[in-house]
């Protein structure tokens, strides 16, 4: 039985498939150089691919309690 799983990961999607004791995982469709013998080990890496993937990115601030306010 093949079990497939996806997450939202930012602006990202993590699927993790698990079939014959080995899980998958993929990150925007492009599937992680290894495989995984746990759903949490799977999921990890690609929260962390998704994380470094992200790092070089700027960040803005776009809303929030004082968002509008002059200081």
């Amino acid at each position: 039985m093949l079990t497939k799983l996806a997450y939202e990961v930012g602006a990202h999607t993590l699927e993790v498939t698990a079939g014959h004791n080995r899980w998958v995982a993929a990150l925007d469709g492009v599937i992680l150089d290894r495989w995984y013998t746990s759903l949490a080990d799977a999921w990890t890496a690609g929260v962390t691919e998704a994380i470094r993937l992200d790092a070089g990115k700027a960040c803005s601030f776009v809303e929030g309690a004082d968002a509008g306010q002059q200081g």
